[in-house]
């Protein structure tokens, strides 16, 4: 676990290896994620990064007094770290925030009631449009382009995960060989972020651009990773920020201008698409791996064509 935290930036290692009371606090709670909340790696990593700016703003550093923290402190640092972001993204603060006050009342640091007095920051439910590219759109960022270099294909296989699978960014990174299962033409996608695996159809063109890659990669020691960094001796699986940045370039190449452009506007389309082909939710919830059906509703406000078909009366008709 002390090696997850360095990973993270959270703790710095010294050369005795012993970690100051914060760093043991902050291990302790990691620990707790991970055991007790089973949540994600990246999930944990978001939660401790808030949790060591809540010490490092409330203690400085001195060790961590929990008898000193109150409701007032919570709401303060709530605050403040949500007007420094964007509205879809101010919830972060809300949830981290409220998650490491509970794992402070599960074990008796602080007194109950404090957990519950995390503000909400409000919100309205479904009220913004995911952002997707149209069918001429997502064709140009995919088109190939008679790739040969071990970039190049890397670069069309991971683009053609993104959007014709409609992967997160996290699960192409964490794709290792044995998850192609090319005799049942599948591939399988393990636990993360979606608290089960699920198994997506392999189509022959996501088939031959990861086949090209391989062929083109060959074999490399060390783990099972199907993407690497390109060129040896950087050998390192990529990193689901590795696979944004794919996304993104791939974006401005095809002179595709989408605010937030990134990995998760191929999710938004694939979504897209297969809600306006009268897929149902239940379905796309499956293949997107939602672990609610209701993050799946909000591709519904996309269909536009069935949504025309539900006239409204227009005010003021009095036939």
């Amino acid at each position: 676990m002390a090696g997850f935290l360095w990973e993270q930036g959270i703790a710095k290692r010294r050369l005795d290896e012993e970690l100051s009371a914060t760093s043991n606090w902050l291990r302790s709670y990691a620990e707790y994620m991970h055991r007790v909340r089973c949540l994600s790696d990246g999930t944990r990593a978001h939660y401790l990064r808030h949790a060591q700016r809540f010490v490092e703003l409330k203690f400085g550093d001195d060790e961590p007094d929990w008898s000193r923290v109150t409701a007032d402190d919570v709401i303060e640092f709530v605050r403040a770290q949500a007007s420094r972001l964007k509205p879809s993204s101010s919830r972060g603060p809300v949830t981290a925030t409220r998650a490491m006050m509970r794992f402070l009342t599960a074990t008796g640091a602080i007194r109950p009631g404090i957990a519950d007095g995390v503000p909400t920051i409000r919100q309205w439910k479904h009220g913004t449009l995911p952002r997707y590219l149209n069918n001429e759109q997502l064709e140009r960022v995919l088109e190939g382009h008679g790739e040969t270099s071990l970039v190049e294909l890397r670069r069309r296989a991971v683009l053609l995960l993104l959007g014709r699978l409609g992967l997160r960014a996290s699960e192409v990174a964490g794709l290792a060989i044995d998850d192609i299962e090319w005799c049942e033409g599948c591939i399988r996608i393990r636990a993360g972020k979606s608290p089960r695996e699920r198994r997506l159809p392999l189509s022959a063109e996501v088939g031959e651009a990861l086949a090209a890659y391989l062929t083109s990669r060959g074999q490399v020691d060390g783990p099972r990773s199907l993407f690497f960094l390109a060129h040896p001796p950087n050998h390192r699986p990529l990193t689901a920020g590795a696979v944004t940045g794919i996304a993104k370039r791939a974006l401005q190449r095809a002179e595709v201008e989408i605010e937030r452009s990134g990995a998760h506007v191929f999710r938004h389309t694939v979504a897209t698409q297969m809600v306006r082909r009268g897929v149902a939710f239940k379905d796309v919830a499956d293949i997107l791996g939602h672990a609610l059906i209701e993050t799946t509703t909000i591709y519904a406000k996309l269909d536009v064509d069935s949504l025309a078909c539900i006239p409204l009366p227009w005010p003021g008709d009095v036939r």
